[in-house]
């Protein structure tokens, strides 16, 4: 097998890799379309991207606000229903205390 490709790599030593550089070549010339300035979205006014980054920072935001403030609101609403409770449980412990003396 290594003799077989052996001889096929012999054969093959005069055929340069397309990538290997034995002599420094000049560049080719590029296309005649370069020449122009490229326009792209230059007529637009290129704003665009701008104008969506400031959109996207606006509404994130007012997101974050409401976020907070509902936020505020469950826990306040939280530490009101756990004040009513621990109302609740002590007027209930007060209640079996009295009911155990009876």
């Amino acid at each position: 097998y290594y003799s077989k490709i052996s001889d096929q790599i012999k054969a093959e030593a005069d055929v340069a890799f397309v990538q290997s550089k034995k002599g420094k070549r000049d560049d080719p010339a590029p296309p005649a379309t370069w020449d122009d300035k490229y326009k792209g979205q230059s007529e637009a006014g290129g704003t665009d991207a701008v104008s969506m980054l400031e959109y996207i920072l606006k509404t994130t935001k007012v997101e974050e606000n409401v976020a907070h403030d509902d936020e505020l609101k469950a826990q306040t609403d939280y530490e009101d229903s756990m004040q009513a409770l621990k109302t609740e449980e002590a007027n209930l412990q007060a209640q079996l205390a009295e009911n155990r003396k009876l």
